[in-house]
This record gives structure tokens, C-alpha cells and sequence, in this order.
């Protein structure tokens, strides 16, 4: 992981250290999985690339949970979503919305 981030070449020695004690201290390991984009050599950090992950993971969750719970989308009156880097157009919310029919 930390190699990856290094590839992507945007952040000082400095960030890179404190990122690494930080995913040293989170009990992320080996097989811990990271975005696409920063596997690709180089990194290929793209709108297309960051959406198509953002779904896969949001839409893959919504379905786990949605049939564990036997909720139906239109029982659902709230959605909150929050990602802190990652802000398209259409919003997140709005992406969920619209493929769920909420």
C-alpha cells in the first residue's frame, strides 16, 4: 500500500511515513485491497476509474444489506452518504438513488 502511494508522487516523505504508521497501526495487512488506480504503474487517478469504484463498493454493500435485512428500497426515507475525497456529479446519494429507485 505504501508503495502505491508513493507511485502516485503527490505527497511529501513526510505524509508518506505518517501514512505508513498509520496503516501500520490499523491492522491492514497483505490482503487488504486498494483502489484499482493505484495498482495500474502508473497510477491512472481518473473520474471514470474513481466512479466505477465508488459504485462497485456502494452498490455491492446496499445489495448485502438490503437482502440480509429483506428491507425494500421504498421502506428507506433517509439516505445519508459521506466519502471525504470523492465528490462527483451526479452526487453519491443521488447515484444510489437513482439505481435503487428510492
Amino acid at each position: 500500500m505504501v508503495e502505491a502511494i508513493k507511485r502516485v508522487g503527490v505527497s511529501s516523505e513526510e505524509n508518506v511515513k505518517q501514512m505508513e504508521k498509520f496503516i501500520d497501526s490499523s491492522g491492514l495487512g497483505p490482503e487488504t485491497c486498494l483502489l484499482q488506480a493505484l495498482l495500474e504503474n502508473p497510477p491512472k487517478l481518473r473520474l471514470v476509474k474513481a466512479r466505477k469504484e465508488i459504485e462497485t463498493v456502494f452498490f455491492g454493500a446496499i445489495d448485502e444489506l438490503l437482502g440480509k435485512t429483506w428491507v425494500q428500497p421504498n421502506e428507506i426515507g433517509i439516505l445519508v452518504v459521506n466519502s471525504s475525497k470523492f465528490c462527483p456529479t451526479p452526487s453519491l446519494c443521488d447515484m444510489i438513488v437513482n439505481r435503487d429507485k428510492l
